[in-house]
Formats: C-alpha cells, structure tokens, sequence
C-alpha cells in the first residue's frame, strides 16, 4: 500500500467500474447494475492509486520530499540512494544501513510520522533473497522461493539433472521445430534473469542464450530453459557465498569472445559474427556487479573486440567507483589514500 500513501500530481477521472452504480446520487454496490445506471457519471480520483503510468514517480518524489528534509541528500550517481552523516537508505522497499541500532531506530520513527509502513526487522530476506551469515562468517545469499520455475514448467517430478547449465550455442531454429509445452517462455526468461543477475552469475550465460529468442522461441530453445531448470533442480539450495578481504579495492575482471556464435551454416546472418562481452566488478574481493552481452557492433579483429569490452566494463566501474567514494564517509571505509585506484584484468598482452 506504497502508492496509494503519495498525493496525485494532477486531477483526474474514471469510468465507474462495474459491479456499481450511481443510486441517489451516490456510489453503491450493486449486483444488478446495468450501464445505464451509471451512463453520465464518472469518478473524481482523490489519491494515487495502482494502475496509474505515474503512480510510481508520485510515490518516489514524495518519498524522496521527506528523506530530504530529514537531511538526506540524494546520491548524484544513483536517484534512489539517499546518504546522510549517519546512516545510509536505499528505497523504495527501504533497506536502511547505519552503524548504530539508536540510529535505526530514530529514523524509523520518523518515517512513521509521515508514512504507514512495516518494519521487517534486520535484514534476513530482501525481494525473494534470504541472507544469512554462515558459521565462518562469511554471507549467503539464496533465492529458494525463485526456484518455483521448475513447478512452473512442470519438472518438479523430473529426476534428472545436469551439471552445467548449457551444453551448446544456440542459434534460431533452422527446422522450426515447434514448442511442446503452453508455459510461458517470456516468463520464464524472467525469472531466470532476476535469478542470474542477483544470486546466480553461474547461469548468466545460458539465460542470456535462451533471451535471445524470446520473440519466436522453437523447440531446441525450450530444450535450453529446460536444461537450466534441470540444473537448478541439482543446486537449489547453493547460494552466492561472499566472502570479503581486508583489502577494500574496486577491481574489474572483464574478457571478450571474438564471433564466438559464428557458424558456416549461418554465414548469412549477421548476428552470427557478433562478439560477447563478460565483466564482474568486485569490490574487496567480492562480486557486486556482473554482465554479459553481445556487442553491438561487427568486429573484425579480436583486438578490437577486447577493447570494445574494456569500454564497456569500465562505463559500469567508473559510476561504481564515484558511487563508493560518495558514501565513503558515512560508512567510514578505507578506500585507499588520497586517490582511489582501480585495476581492470584483462586477458591479453
């Protein structure tokens, strides 16, 4: 009930909606309404509801009103960063970090004053991601309730399971073969996304395979998603272990695949000789950001390609690293001397 807790940035009107009629002047639920009932009325909307193309915006600047003037400031790099001397918000489902529990406790109150909310306590589950500290302090992260997919697609009684997530590079479906189960492959691709690109960089590139045809999926590319699921099955209960060093750099690990989907039998498409770029960034030796994608232009060398890839890396380390030294001094870490250095390893000479 986020929403509907922002006022409305202009006036607007409704259809009244069915199962209610206009009955002696007022709005009333009734089982028999008819259109007719209702024909020349329409409803006034008085707050910001669900549905609305700006309700989210609505909700973000008054959210964004009232962490102001609590003297936050908003982060330049990231909008939905707000940093103050003692405490740092990440919203909109509001995850707070401060050093001390009085801390939290100050600004939670505050946030009642102007808004209805839960608070969830300290951070053990965060939009499907549970977080535990295992017995050798490290972190785990695990998304068991996303592993629901493989219900979805209906394996859940499937046995077999696989040992690396894809076995091939898929190309579009030359026999045209067609699918042979009704689920949803837009939504699984979906699922599989939010899955590798927040605890399970291990299926990035297979997700990234299947996503590619999502427009005209045929039969081998159902197979693909099938053997992701088939994998999961076997590590459903593995997280993403983080385990930091002392050493707080900001390093970039960032590879190139020259026309790595090439194949004679598909000369003719120019997708073919695309080249694949691949980066994780990590930030005391722990991963906090990976990406895999195809370059978007025709390369001709793989030269060119890796240099393309180190661009490519660095637009995404170069914010992260301004991003770090902006809420430096609230979180008191150590992030080198006067300048901040950043290593990038790349694989060739």
């Amino acid at each position: 009930m986020a929403y509907t807790q922002a006022p409305l940035d202009c006036e607007l009107f409704t259809n009244i909606p069915p199962g209610y009629a206009v009955i002696n002047n007022s709005i009333k639920f009734s089982t028999s309404t008819t259109r007719s009932q209702s024909y020349g009325h329409v409803l006034n909307i008085n707050k910001n509801v669900y549905g609305l193309c700006q309700a989210g915006n609505n909700w973000f600047t008054k959210l964004c009103g009232s962490l102001l003037a609590m003297k936050f400031r908003q982060s330049v790099n990231d909008p939905c960063l707000f940093i103050r001397s003692d405490c740092i918000i990440v919203v909109d489902d509001c995850l707070i970090f401060a050093k001390e529990d009085s801390t939290l406790d100050s600004l939670i109150d505050n946030l009642h004053s102007n808004f209805n909310l839960t608070s969830q306590g300290r951070v053990g589950a965060f939009l499907g991601i549970n977080i535990k500290r295992t017995p050798d302090n490290n972190l785990e992260l695990v998304q068991p309730g996303l592993i629901s997919i493989i219900s979805y697609v209906g394996l859940e009684n499937e046995s077999n399971e696989h040992k690396t997530p894809a076995t091939t590079i898929l190309h579009p479906d030359e026999s045209c073969l067609e699918r042979e189960h009704s689920w949803n492959y837009c939504k699984v691709i979906g699922m599989l996304t939010y899955l590798s690109t927040s605890t399970r960089p291990d299926i990035a590139f297979a997700v990234h395979q299947c996503a590619r045809f999502s427009c005209n999926p045929k039969r081998s590319h159902e197979i693909a998603v099938h053997h992701i699921i088939h994998y999961l099955k076997g590590t459903r209960n593995k997280g993403f272990i983080l385990h930091p060093s002392s050493s707080r750099n900001l390093d970039c690990y960032v590879d190139a695949n020259f026309a790595g989907l090439w194949s004679s039998d598909l000369a003719h498409d120019p997708i073919s000789v695309k080249s694949r770029t691949g980066y994780v960034i990590t930030f005391g030796n722990c991963p906090i950001m990976w990406s895999y994608k195809l370059q978007t232009e025709i390369i001709l060398s793989t030269t060119e390609a890796e240099y393309i890839a180190l661009s490519q890396s660095a637009w995404d380390l170069i914010p992260m690293h301004d991003l770090l030294l902006e809420f430096s001094s609230t979180t008191k870490l150590i992030v080198g001397n006067t300048i901040m250095h950043s290593t990038i390893f790349e694989d060739n000479k």
